[in-house]
């Protein structure tokens, strides 16, 4: 079974989840009794209003050959700015706008030297020393999952949880293999994702960078040009078989700082008497993965073994 690891605090189980409050959306009648010919328009669903791509307000000089390639020097600019420091810490507030109410979640990745790195969000806590992973569910008593990974970051949070798209993308930029800056920061958010535009900050503030990915999704990156590190993400998302004009905006605010030796709180790990186990699974528990809270699933499984 592959688990995919996610931290966003809403996700889509079918194209109109977001439609009936999680619950996939009933299909239109279509045919020759009433309905809608199959290849009919969708309307949007109830709550949702069109949003624009944001590729909409970028003028014809911004999307030039000659902007992309500064787009492109800018995101490699994150590698040096991400790696060159001894310890770094990013505070990140990612927001995701949907009907009846924004969903927010907070999270903190830090990392330290020799590779040391933690990732903090609500209820859970991933710590990297060494080769080892250790996952820490604030609510699972006496127990805590440990993945022993030779490689960085993110290879040992593919081991333990299928995949390491995290929608952070310093798990790319500082704690994994970033030959490829545009896939480093974009790869979380769209498929194949490319450089489009680029836009200089005036006056201190960040550039910005364009990117598109398959399927219509759009990202625009953030850079402080001072310490080359993130500012924000804003990314317009595209559900799989979505009405048009149906688009789910996430965006995530960093604030960034960086330390010359080490972090004021240094990355350790106590197991402080509790049991560690090697997986989240549960042998009592081995059906394929229906909800998408994967975080959930993992700290049900712990507390089940």
């Amino acid at each position: 079974m592959r688990i995919t690891l996610t931290l966003l605090a809403l996700t889509l189980s079918s194209p109109l989840a977001l439609a009936q409050g999680g619950a996939p959306a009933a299909a239109p009648p279509q045919g020759d009794e009433g309905g809608p010919p199959m290849d009919a328009p969708m309307d949007l669903p109830p709550g949702f209003e069109k949003v624009e791509p944001l590729s909409k307000g970028w003028k014809a000089d911004e999307t030039s050959a000659d902007a992309m390639a500064k787009g492109t020097a800018a995101l490699e600019s994150l590698v040096k700015g991400y790696t060159t420091p001894a310890a770094i810490e990013d505070k990140v507030s990612l927001t995701m706008k949907v009907p009846g109410g924004d969903q927010k979640q907070d999270l903190t990745i830090a990392f330290g030297p020799n590779g040391a790195a933690r990732i903090v969000a609500t209820g859970v806590t991933l710590t990297r020393l060494g080769d080892d992973l250790y996952f820490e569910p604030a609510d699972v008593t006496g127990k805590y999952m440990k993945v022993t990974k030779a490689g960085t970051l993110s290879d040992a949070i593919t081991e333990a949880f299928g995949s390491s798209m995290l929608p952070l993308p310093e798990v790319q930029l500082r704690g994994g293999k970033a030959s490829d800056a545009a896939a480093a920061v974009g790869a979380m958010f769209v498929a194949n994702p490319k450089v489009a535009g680029f836009r200089a900050g005036t006056a201190g503030a960040a550039d910005v960078v364009l990117m598109k990915g398959d399927g219509g999704g759009e990202i625009e990156v953030s850079v402080d040009p001072k310490t080359a590190r993130l500012a924000n993400v804003t990314y317009s998302a595209v559900p799989p078989g979505a009405p048009e004009g149906l688009r789910i905006p996430i965006m995530l605010a960093v604030q960034s700082a960086s330390f010359d030796k080490d972090l004021p709180v240094p990355i350790v790990f106590d197991a402080k008497g509790r049991k560690a186990v090697d997986s989240p699974r549960s042998e009592e528990h081995t059906s394929e993965l229906q909800s998408p809270y994967v975080i959930s699933y993992a700290v049900f499984c712990l507390k089940k073994k």
